[in-house]
């Protein structure tokens, strides 16, 4: 019924802080798929769960508890303000790409952004790439500021843009490197610059390890196809490529401005974020 309530009022999921579901001690008994309209309809307060901290999704609504809901989203509920999807800044967009430094290979990295929060960064050493998400915001228009979580520990990242093709990467507390954009021609001194990938190497069905999430891609051209996400809700989307490089690509799904990143680890392996969630995939 929260589900229902959310869709109903015209909440995007692109916006959803998914810590507002730790006040419930029985989360996880919350299906996956379920966790981002809970999480809304808590900050937005249409529901609050029950006084022992617990949502107990597995037992049926009364009529009372229904009707509280409902008048809490349609009553309380139509004083609120929609959740807009929201993309990537374009001024973010010029980050994205293959990076070297200059006249070395001694980083190497691709950068890719699935919305305003997250992405994920590909790290180059002897022909083999590691891609980790990240979060991030801008901090002004040529710069912004990466947080990578990572055995428990987390690496911030300033990186801040000189001109469209040289940036400079400072890590805190460490290192600081000046990168120079890989060309679509190949000027490049390692392997980040391969050609973007092709479509077709995503092709196929995809689960989490669990199980609980999974989706089958299939190309219609060459940057565009369909996504049909296989859980007890079967959906088909629409979508199309906006940026590749060699080891991701960003993928906008139908009209709407939500996007997808898909980096892939190997032939069988690769890493979803939509702005919700980070999951590792594995080829059915």
């Amino acid at each position: 019924m929260t589900t229902a309530v959310v869709r109903l009022l015209g909440y995007s999921l692109v916006d959803s802080k998914l810590a507002y579901v730790d006040r419930f001690k029985d989360k996880d008994e919350i299906w996956t798929g379920f966790i981002p309209y809970v999480s809304i309809a808590v900050e937005k307060g249409i529901i609050s769960g029950y006084k022992d901290n617990t949502f107990r999704p597995k037992i049926p609504v009364s009529r009372a508890e229904a009707a509280y809901i409902i008048w809490k989203a349609y009553g309380e509920g139509a004083k609120l303000q929609a959740y807009e999807p929201s993309g990537v800044n374009p001024q973010v967009k010029k980050f994205e790409g293959d990076w070297n430094t200059i006249g070395s290979d001694e980083l190497s990295i691709a950068l890719s952004f699935a919305d305003s929060s997250n992405g994920s960064i590909t790290f180059f050493s002897e022909g083999e790439g590691i891609t980790r998400p990240f979060t991030y915001f801008q901090n002004k228009t040529d710069s912004i500021v990466i947080h990578l979580e990572e055995n428990e520990k987390t690496t911030n990242m300033i990186l801040a843009l000189q001109d469209d093709n040289t940036v400079n990467l400072e890590v805190v507390l460490g290192d600081t490197y000046t990168l120079k954009r890989v060309t679509a021609n190949g000027d490049s001194t390692n392997s980040a610059a391969e050609n973007p990938l092709d479509l077709k190497a995503f092709e196929g069905e995809w689960w989490d390890k669990d199980k609980v999430f999974g989706f089958e891609i299939k190309a219609t051209g060459p940057d565009s196809g369909t996504i049909e996400y296989i859980d007890r809700f079967s959906i088909t989307e629409l979508f199309t490529v906006v940026s590749s490089n060699a080891k991701s690509i960003v993928i906008q799904i139908g009209d709407s401005k939500k996007v997808v990143s898909l980096t892939l680890f190997s032939q069988d392996t690769l890493m979803y974020i939509d702005g919700m969630f980070t999951f590792d995939m594995s080829r059915k």
